[in-house]
């Protein structure tokens, strides 16, 4: 859930913090009001505010010194402040102002409109600076591990070269085959990894472009794609009559592929693979819900939220193949829409993946 957007109001007289309330009672927003310049500090050392209502005129600490002490603050430095004052600002209070820290004045009364749209502009900052910050620090992390694991294949690849070196001179024909095979293994991960980040990649440099499109004509596309592995290895796949969505093809293509590739590669060797893609009943009428549930090996349930961070894996790459990106980008598909997707498994019973989707974007 994201939580709602902080703003500080600051006024020496609650009849004015509860006229900014009325004022503000139309926006998704948490307020916090005080009513002096040491209560606002106090404030903002435990709490991140989009903005602050900064009151001009108050006793013993005034606005200008309250914005002082907040730009002395290294949490709070860079917190846009506005000031509040029932008076016309001459030019040198006003300078005085901007020195301080204000990035815009409101004169008593405050006039609705003007102050709808001076609000909207500082949440609209506000949020878009908590995603860069965000995408920054995910960034920062992908790149982090994205360097381990191509490292990996690579280290191996530059072992197993020497190990076959060796051999060749020592004529071992079984270790020398052996070492080639380890070799085109490696290399063969290697590619996986590659061709996971560039889709990962993809999938968040094209921006989603939504039409109103039939879920079950994506799903019978995909399913289609992978039609050679049903019928090689006798995969029954039964789909519900599912909606029709506003959302982005390639996209929510790109989340079923993953997913029910998934589901064909982690298959049970035991047992017959079965996939049931299952529209399901939900409260809230203006989305929709389905699950893709197979029978397969599944995983064990402590592994169904790390299992969407880039590279990891619920299952060792020895035994299975795979870049350990898939299900990173069927989060990033979904989110893309509003939406969220939540795994459930038991090791050896199998895997659900339920996917909410908005069926309309704003």
């Amino acid at each position: 859930m994201i939580s709602k957007p902080k703003v500080l109001v600051v006024d020496d007289k609650r009849e004015n913090l509860i006229a900014m309330k009325d004022l503000l009672q139309d926006f998704d927003l948490e307020l916090v009001m005080v009513t002096s310049g040491i209560d606002a500090m106090s404030e903002v050392l435990t709490n991140n505010f989009a903005f602050v209502l900064l009151d001009v005129h108050m006793p013993e600490v005034n606005g200008f010194e309250t914005a002082e002490m907040l730009r002395r603050n290294e949490s709070s430095k860079s917190m846009p402040i506005i000031f509040v004052t029932a008076q016309s600002v001459d030019e040198h209070i006003m300078f005085k102002g901007y020195e301080a820290g204000a990035v815009d004045f409101l004169y008593k009364p405050i006039e609705r409109k003007l102050l709808r749209s001076k609000v909207g502009v500082f949440i609209e900052i506000f949020r878009q600076k908590n995603e860069l910050e965000r995408s920054n620090n995910a960034l920062q992390e992908f790149a982090h591990l994205a360097s381990h694991d191509l490292k990996a294949p690579l280290r191996q690849v530059s072992k197993l070269t020497e190990m076959l070196r060796e051999d060749f001179n020592n004529r071992n024909q079984e270790d020398f085959n052996q070492s080639l095979t380890h070799i085109k293994r490696s290399i063969s991960r290697m590619n996986d990894l590659v061709m996971g980040l560039l889709s990962f990649a993809e999938l968040g440099a094209k921006p989603p472009q939504f039409e109103e499109v039939s879920l079950n004509n994506i799903i019978d596309d995909v399913l289609y794609e992978y039609r050679l592995d049903i019928q090689k290895h006798s995969i029954t796949v039964n789909v519900d009559k599912l909606p029709i969505i506003s959302c982005s093809t390639f996209h929510i293509r790109q989340a079923m592929h993953n997913l029910i590739g998934n589901s064909i590669k982690y298959k049970d060797k035991k047992r017959p693979l079965i996939i049931e893609i299952t529209h399901l009943k939900d409260n809230d009428p203006s989305r929709c819900v389905f699950a893709i549930k197979d029978n397969g090996i599944g995983f064990s349930e402590e592994n169904s939220q790390a299992i969407f961070k880039p590279f990891k894996r619920a299952v060792g790459v020895s035994e299975y193949d795979g870049s350990g990106i898939g299900l990173a980008t069927v989060k990033k598909a979904i989110e893309l829409h509003n939406g969220k997707v939540v795994a459930s498994s038991m090791k050896g019973k199998g895997a659900t993946f339920t996917i909410y989707l908005p069926l309309s974007q704003n």
